[in-house]
């Protein structure tokens, strides 16, 4: 987002606005970052789909055993599929683990 060289009250009103966005976002995503570094869960977080997450952890593995964890969540892929959740999230996952029914 680039801001606009004032040359009007109009211009300057958009700048202060455009700049108190960037300031929300920096701080939602410092929070976020800050987060994820000591393991508390976040919103954005509870809505991720599990399979969706795996995937893109096996796309960036570098280890001699990608193939096995491949194989590992297309049966887990595959087991959802069956068990018609798949569009599974961190949140549903952590509800199924404590016992609760899922939405």
């Amino acid at each position: 987002m680039k801001l606009a060289k004032p040359s009007n009250l109009s211009d300057r009103d958009q700048n202060k606005k455009r700049m108190q966005q960037a300031e929300e976002i920096a701080v939602a995503r410092a929070a976020e970052l800050e987060a994820n570094n000591y393991s508390m869960v976040t919103d954005a977080g509870k809505k991720t789909i599990v399979t969706v997450w795996m995937q893109s952890y096996i796309d960036s593995y570098t280890k001699k055993d990608k193939r096995n964890m491949q194989g590992a969540i297309n049966r887990f892929t595959t087991f959802l599929t069956k068990d018609k959740k798949t569009d599974l999230t961190f949140s549903n996952l952590n509800a199924l683990l404590s016992g609760k029914t899922l939405i």
